[in-house]
């Protein structure tokens, strides 16, 4: 606009007769002034677009924040308005999605009413979707004297625009300003990209957990259909036993012994597939008491397998250190969880010991139960605690088992607040660690719990 900066400097003078003086010099400082504006200028706008980008990457909701986002550009870049369309929900509509005004006495009521027609709309849309940036300017008191449209792309289509325009001069913007806002634009787009990405997790979660969902209740229905016929043929087998054992005419104990066999582990896969459903659909009715968990829980649970363990000739041990034993807890799940890792001790140790030590360490009670059994591969174990996992799948797996187990113990050890750990090597055996806080460092949690 013609203006000039001017520095004066002065300089004082003596000369040889004592007489001084002053000596004025007059600099004209105007490019340097005008390009130390501009890189204040671009700096501003360099900032609030770093503010701006930090605040919508790291909010999932940053759409309701546009607003308060757009005014650090605004007032950045010297702009009177700054405008954000977004195209409507299943539509070629755009409407104004977010705005803001500056603090200018030009602005009367009609143009803080920021629309467009049709016909504009189409032009802009043309215009910006072949990804070109949009700038005007005009004499009109009633339209801005420089406007800036940028496209905000989604997906390589074109969700939106953002618009910058001042009322009172033209924008006189560098190369750099223009570059800073038009990534202010990529940015808007990556932040509805990001939306729509979480929101379509959150659906496609939400149509998981209710197909989990049907499906644990479809497995527990089933499953109680076939457990309870299976209780009568069960209990009718044991009474034909009851009569006919004794007669020397038949020879019947194989027979009964392998018709048992299989007859208990088909209730052991139905109680496994009923334990897991309840789970998945959240439906375990859990009661919560004061446990000693190694005379209510462990001991119990080492009875059902000390048969068999005599039967494969291994040493069953026993360490102790704990002094505090109670804790607070769901004991059918609790034993759930020591007899589902007993079970896997004893079915894959053919040779050596099964030893269970307990301790405790600050407020928990320690549980430690390990064998001398073939070990786990590090690709199993890093999926042990996932459902239907074995290490030995399809028809020529060497057990039997749904690989269940495992997800069981993970899912009970959380419901209560336990922690379960597994150390293991193949060929040296395998160690399960089991945190358990005590009663005593849960004060105030039995009431709530129980209730």
């Amino acid at each position: 606009k013609g203006i000039k900066y001017i520095q004066k400097k002065s300089y004082t003078w003596t000369n040889s007769k004592n007489e001084t003086g002053e000596l004025g010099v007059l600099q004209d400082v105007t490019k340097q002034n005008l390009q130390k504006q501009q890189l204040e200028k671009q700096n501003k706008i360099l900032n609030a677009l770093n503010r701006f980008t930090q605040v919508v990457l790291s909010k999932k909701d940053a759409e309701h924040d546009l607003n308060k986002l757009l005014k650090y550009l605004g007032e950045a870049s010297h702009c009177d308005r700054v405008y954000l369309f977004r195209k409507e929900n299943d539509s070629d509509r755009f409407s104004l999605n977010a705005f803001w005004f500056g603090q200018n006495d030009k602005l009367n009521d009609s143009l803080y009413e920021i629309g467009f027609n049709e016909d504009q709309i189409k032009f802009i849309t043309e215009k910006l979707s072949a990804g070109k940036v949009i700038t005007s300017h005009s004499n009109s008191s009633s339209q801005p004297k420089s406007e800036i449209i940028y496209p905000i792309f989604v997906n390589d289509r074109l969700e939106g625009f953002l618009g910058f325009d001042n009322f009172s001069e033209k924008m006189n913007l560098t190369e750099a300003e223009m570059d800073a806002l038009s990534i202010s634009a990529k940015v808007i787009g990556a932040s509805f990209e990001l939306t729509e990405y979480i929101n379509e997790i959150i659906v496609a979660k939400k149509e998981a957990q209710k197909s989990d969902r049907l499906k644990s209740e479809f497995i527990s229905q089933i499953s109680h259909e076939i457990r309870s016929p299976l209780n009568i043929i069960m209990s009718f087998l044991g009474m034909i036993w009851e009569e006919l054992k004794d007669d020397d005419r038949l020879n019947i104990s194989e027979l009964y012994e392998t018709i048992k066999k299989a007859g208990n582990r088909l209730v052991r896969t139905i109680d496994l597939l009923i334990d897991a459903s309840t789970i998945q659909s959240g439906t375990y009715e859990a009661n919560f008491e004061k446990i000693d968990f190694i005379d209510d829980i462990v001991f119990p649970a080492v009875a059902q397998f000390r048969d068999i363990s005599e039967r494969k000739k291994l040493l069953l041990l026993r360490e102790s250190s704990s002094a505090e034993r109670i804790i607070l807890g769901d004991k059918r799940s609790l034993s759930g969880v020591i007899v589902h890792i007993l079970d896997n001790a004893v079915k894959y140790t053919d040779e050596g010991y099964i030893k269970i030590n307990d301790y405790n360490e600050d407020n928990y009670l320690v549980v430690e139960i390990s064998d001398s059994g073939r070990g786990i591969s590090k690709q199993y174990l890093d999926n042990i605690f996932r459902p239907f996992t074995q290490e030995n799948e399809g028809l020529s797996r060497s057990f039997e088992g749904l690989g269940l187990g495992m997800y069981i113990v993970k899912k009970y050890c959380e419901l209560n607040d336990a922690e379960v750990y597994i150390d293991s090597k193949p060929s040296q055996g395998t160690k399960f660690t089991i945190k358990l806080p005590l009663a005593a460092s849960k004060k105030g949690n039995f009431e709530t719990r129980e209730s």
